[in-house]
């Protein structure tokens, strides 16, 4: 790898606050350009020899991914009113529809001497795509017109990515395609005979008889398979395969290779019918001559050996960018995202497999995958001091970045401080590096990567004191002053509380949690859809509070125009409204139902409710309307009723 020094590919961080200046003087840019790894199929391979040494030696990597969407419909967008179980069902339906169509990795290594961060951000364009000659692993995804929006916003390049992007298949995948490539290979089908059915298929067979006697007497007469120059028998193309006289068997329909088989096997015990890869994830087929029993069984052994070899190498291509996540995960490096929970959802779903029906198992097997997570947003959620210097600004990354890396987000015009450790990024001299921009993966990735590296200052983690941040014995994420923050996750929606990695929990967040809304008590929760449109909040809080009381309703969030979940004040009168909803449905006196308060919301008869439990399962269904209550209809749960409810309950808390 070449260090350009004195050309515009390198820059550094000094020690103004993360200064980024160009090594050539000659610029005067007030915007430094960030060059970042462009890597496409075509330079893949070598890039990710590359990768690997530079992740081996690396401190800790960031990450970063972008999507073609975040949600699937307005309603599974994350609210104050989910549960924990209702947060990952929504986690799991994004993660499960859309796309990853660019994923960053960015290593940093501390160098003593320069007492410096060296960072190597690389982008990966990633596409989808069918690789192998199988059913069943052909991809669809879904495309959120917002983030398609954004994405082309941002100059993302859509060409590259559908024209050029990597493939991958997970580790789910990968083992589907070698059990099926390798029912092909060995070809259990094809070892019983094919029964003649039809005019067509007796002279076929015949034909084909015929032309393997005469091409076996020609055989014995020597005149053919001595060269392995193609030569031609009638409409056959003759040559030798591994050394034995061999017949083409070229332009021929499935069902008439299922017939030569057919005829080779019955009445000629000198020739095998072999199947061969060829180009293109093709096979060939040739009906090879053969001495003896013994050469037969040999030549057979040695065509599945190549076709095993052949099937391994050719699934080991198509797992593509996977190897990246393999390689990630391999080296137990510190791998630092910020608000990362979405992106470790679309690794997982991606590059692993489906994504497991339980969060305590999700989680489980991500601490496997990836013992040591960091995620930023946490840290700055914690840290007062973070907190104090953000000035209460969104903690997004773009945010972030530009308060704690105001040189690189900005420009080298700023006050100098010994605050901010130096970061430089290297390059090799590939031509593959390109000028990175934000909601590119590639220079997000290294933006986390830089917000990290502030971050461990703030925590008083300062590397040059120690002349190396970190090493084999001594790993960065054993660090103590990082412990509290390791494999602690922020959830999708700011709820007060991390997912600890390490126990597969939610817990609270360790700093100060400022709630802007009533604390949820999920058994307290009623759901309510397909209620007339001009009911509001402040009506149905009022027609509610005439039967059950001025202070009985504590809060009503409205998931979109056709529902709206309402917390009572007491866990019973879930229950009592539930029972009062039915009992005026089934009362036959309308003039009473219509004179009841709660009139106004059951309007029209088309009004249904449930509890908490009916909100998740409707969440779980795999249908994805665009209003809740179609949602909610086609999911069945309208049918069930509250001792139906009850029972479910009751079932789910013996199970637990």
């Amino acid at each position: 790898m070449a260090t350009r020094l004195f050309q515009l590919r390198r820059y550094h961080l000094t020690h103004s606050p993360t200064l980024l200046t160009r090594s050539s003087s000659s610029s005067s840019s007030s915007q430094p350009t960030i060059s970042v790894k462009q890597i496409t199929g075509s330079n893949f391979p070598p890039s990710l020899l590359s990768l690997r040494n530079l992740i081996e030696q690396s401190d800790f990597i960031s990450v970063d991914a972008e999507m073609t969407g975040v949600s699937s419909a307005p309603w599974r967008d994350s609210f104050v009113f989910d549960s924990p179980d209702v947060r990952f069902l929504k986690l799991k339906d994004s993660a499960s529809r859309f796309a990853v169509i660019q994923f960053g990795v960015c290593p940093f290594k501390w160098d003593p001497q320069k007492s410096s961060f060296v960072a190597h951000p690389h982008n990966f364009y990633i596409f989808p795509r069918k690789e192998l000659p199988i059913d069943g692993l052909s991809y669809e995804f879904l495309c959120q017109t917002s983030s398609m929006d954004f994405l082309t916003k941002h100059q993302f390049d859509f060409n590259t990515c559908i024209h050029e992007g990597i493939s991958y298949l997970s580790r789910a995948q990968e083992k589907e395609a070698l059990e099926k490539l390798g029912i092909i290979t060995n070809s259990p089908s094809s070892n019983s005979d094919l029964k003649i059915q039809s005019i067509g298929d007796l002279l076929f067979t015949e034909r084909m008889k015929s032309r393997f006697n005469e091409w076996l007497e020609e055989i014995l007469r020597d005149n053919l398979g001595q060269t392995e120059v193609i030569n031609k028998f009638g409409d056959f193309k003759t040559g030798l395969f591994k050394m034995k006289p061999a017949l083409l068997l070229d332009g021929f329909t499935s069902h008439q290779l299922r017939l030569i088989q057919t005829v080779i096997r019955k009445d000629f015990k000198d020739i095998v019918f072999v199947r061969i890869p060829s180009h293109n994830n093709t096979c060939e087929y040739r009906a090879v001559y053969v001495h003896s029993e013994e050469e037969k069984s040999s030549l057979l052994k040695e065509v599945q050996t190549d076709l095993r070899d052949n099937t391994e190498s050719m699934v080991r291509s198509a797992v593509g960018f996977r190897h990246v996540i393999d390689l990630l995960s391999s080296q137990n490096k510190l791998i630092v995202g910020h608000n990362c929970i979405l992106d470790i959802a679309h690794v997982y779903s991606k590059f692993i497999g489906p994504i497991p029906s339980t969060m305590a198992q999700f989680i489980k097997e991500v601490h496997e995958l990836f013992p040591y997570l960091i995620d930023t947003k946490n840290i700055m959620n914690a840290s007062q001091a973070v907190q104090f210097l953000m000035k209460n600004k969104s903690k997004s990354l773009s945010s972030a970045f530009s308060s704690l890396c105001p040189t690189i987000a900005c420009g080298p015009h700023s006050s100098k401080s010994d605050l901010y450790v130096n970061i430089e990024i290297d390059i090799d001299d590939d031509g593959s590096f390109n000028s990175g921009a934000k909601h590119e993966a590639g220079y997000d990735a290294f933006m986390t990567g830089c917000v990290f590296a502030q971050l461990c200052s703030h925590l008083g983690l300062k590397p040059s004191q120690n002349l190396s941040i970190s090493s084999i014995s001594d790993p960065l994420h054993s660090n103590p002053k990082l412990k509290p923050f390791l494999n602690q996750i922020c959830p999708t929606w700011n709820s007060g509380t991390v997912l600890d990695l390490t126990t597969g929990t939610e817990k609270p967040e360790s700093g100060t949690y400022n709630r802007k809304f009533p604390k949820v008590v999920f058994e307290n929760v009623v759901l309510l859809w397909g209620f007339p449109s001009n009911v509001n909040t402040k009506n149905l809080k009022d027609s509610i509070a005439k039967v059950f009381g001025p202070n009985s309703v504590v809060s009503v969030f409205y998931i979109d125009s056709s529902a709206a979940l309402v917390q009572f004040k007491k866990e019973e009168f879930v229950k009592d409204f539930l029972v009062l909803k039915e009992s005026l449905e089934r009362e036959s006196d309308e003039t009473i139902s219509m004179l009841h308060p709660l009139s106004v919301v059951f309007e029209g008869g088309n009004t249904k409710a449930g509890d908490y439990n009916t909100y998740r399962d409707v969440i779980a269904c795999s249908l994805s309307k665009v209003l809740f209550k179609d949602q909610a209809d086609a999911s069945g749960v309208s049918c069930r009723s509250f001792e139906l409810m009850e029972e479910e309950r009751e079932s789910r808390e013996i199970i637990s």
